[in-house]
């Protein structure tokens, strides 16, 4: 039945913990790098710790204004468990004065300069906002209360000095934030961004952001302890049609890891953290079928080919992973955005991540949205920081409803492993279909996400289930998903341990032992 309560049964989901036990990871997974070893009894052979995942939203500051009070919104951030709220956002961090909550000012309408005199071209992106007053250390500090999450915080390593950084995170202290996750950093290794060359000039290779950031994390760790600091990787957009690296990345992304190791990174870098923009195909002039079953596979097909690439492979065994940004380009099928099939791409990829066991965090790109969504966040027009007309954030659209059935199944879970290929069937195409199943004590979680055109027969009585409670939500898979009442949820209880998860849907069980 269509559901108006949808955002509240998806916020019960939360509830949810989660269950273990069996076998390894997704049938056709490529081998890499083997992750570290989990403390002696820490969780059954076959499966992975779930201690440290998070899932949550880049905030992104040029979004800030107004929104963060309206309460579908908070609803919905909360329905992730406890969000990971990422602060103040992505590029726009390299030029984000703390103490007005926005970018420089003389960024937004000049060229600018960075802590040591050093001279940068303006942002393309800026000119087009207006004042922001929002992005404080305290207005982070109501919304986190709002919502119960937790922060990271991504340094200033472009326009504010050490000095600057250790200022804010001492306010964002005081303002009650828990500031021990720092991303030392945004995507240091593009030289061109917003129009300018300014990454290239403050950082000419990777050894100088190495230089910089070992600097800035001594400093911190200098003034607290408990610290875990990420340092900026570089993984590459790969294209599928051939299995390589995207042939518009240029040496500069493409050795990054690279300059960083061999400067050292890994001695003062507590995590890796990574961005994923996989552009999806256009439709062209293939058949509905057709087209649903290569976006069904994608993210398995991506996920392969990124963990095969050499970049991948530099990334040091001992060390977390933290995804910080991840959504897809449109920029070939902008049609899909806000889409169900945008929903279960998301919530495939954060299961596919999963079964490398570095991987803690789960960021998706992002709260409300940018100009290459502007379909769904803004229809119609340019983002601004007041809400257009149909305004809807991605929160509230179709890879929020999907990331909330995730979170809730993974949420205080204490070891997870993805299903069996005995314990599933009927799926034409194996890499359509994403599950991971969770333990908490006595408490056991599943989570599935089925992209394929045929229903997919679960079976988990060879795990000790015999009976289930549950939840599916489905939809078209092409729909775009703005509207409560577009996304069907459908309650059941299980007297079996088979269930047969619909086409295009993500079924969420739970039992107790």
């Amino acid at each position: 039945m269509a559901s108006r309560t949808l955002v509240s049964s998806l916020i019960s989901a939360t509830l949810l913990v989660a269950c273990g036990g069996g076998a390894s990871s997704a049938p056709g997974s490529a081998p890499t790098a083997p992750p570290p070893t989990p403390p002696s009894g820490t969780c059954e052979p076959g499966t992975r710790s779930l201690a440290n995942v998070a899932i949550g939203y880049n905030v992104n500051v040029l979004f800030w204004e107004g929104l963060y009070t309206d309460q579908a919104l908070l609803t919905a951030v909360r329905s992730l468990g406890t969000p990971m709220l990422r602060y103040p956002g992505g590029t726009e961090s390299d030029y984000f004065h703390w103490r007005a909550g926005r970018p420089v000012e003389a960024c937004r309408y000049s060229t600018c300069r960075t802590w040591d005199d050093r001279s940068l071209r303006q942002p393309a992106l800026y000119q087009r906002f207006g004042g922001h007053t929002q992005g404080t250390p305290a207005s982070l500090a109501s919304v986190l209360g709002s919502t119960g999450g937790a922060s990271l915080f991504v340094a200033n390593m472009v326009t504010a000095s050490a000095d600057d950084m250790l200022a804010w995170l001492g306010a964002a202290r005081a303002a009650g934030l828990d500031t021990n996750r720092i991303e030392l950093g945004n995507e240091p290794y593009f030289a061109q961004v917003e129009g300018t060359d300014n990454n290239a000039i403050v950082f000419p290779d990777a050894a100088a952001h190495v230089r910089a950031a070992r600097a800035l994390a001594q400093r911190m760790r200098a003034t607290w302890t408990g610290l875990r600091l990420a340092q900026p990787a570089f993984v590459p957009r790969i294209d599928l049609a051939t299995g390589q690296p995207d042939p518009r990345q240029d040496q500069r992304m493409l050795t990054w890891n690279e300059g960083i190791l061999a400067a050292g990174a890994a001695d003062y870098a507590d995590a890796f953290a990574l961005h994923f923009y996989p552009a999806l195909p256009a439709r062209g002039a293939a058949t509905e079928a057709a087209y649903l079953a290569e976006l069904g596979s994608y993210a398995a097909r991506y996920w392969r080919a990124t963990r095969a690439a050499s970049q991948w492979q530099l990334l040091p065994a001992g060390k977390a992973l933290w995804i910080t940004e991840f959504n897809v380009s449109f920029a070939q099928a902008g049609e899909l955005a806000g889409t169900w099939m945008h929903g279960l791409y998301m919530a495939q990829f954060a299961l596919r991540a999963l079964e490398d066991a570095r991987v803690e965090l789960l960021i998706a790109h992002m709260l409300t949205g940018n100009p290459q969504w502007q379909a769904v966040v803004h229809p119609g027009r340019s983002p601004d920081v007041v809400p257009a007309v149909g305004f809807q954030s991605y929160a509230l659209t179709a890879q929020g409803r999907a990331l909330a059935a995730v979170a809730g199944t993974l949420a205080v879970g204490k070891c997870g492993r993805a299903l069996a290929p005995a314990e599933l069937s009927g799926a034409a195409d194996p890499d359509r279909v994403a599950s991971w199943l969770v333990t908490q004590g006595p408490v056991q979680r599943l989570v599935l996400v089925n992209a394929d055109a045929t229903s997919v027969r679960v079976d988990l009585a060879a795990a000790g289930w015999q009976a289930a409670k549950g939840r599916l939500l489905s939809a078209a898979a092409l729909m775009r998903i703005t509207d409560l009442e577009l996304l069907v949820e459908t309650s059941f209880d299980l007297s079996t341990p088979r269930l047969d998860v619909a086409p295009y849907s993500i079924a969420v069980l739970e039992r107790t032992r």
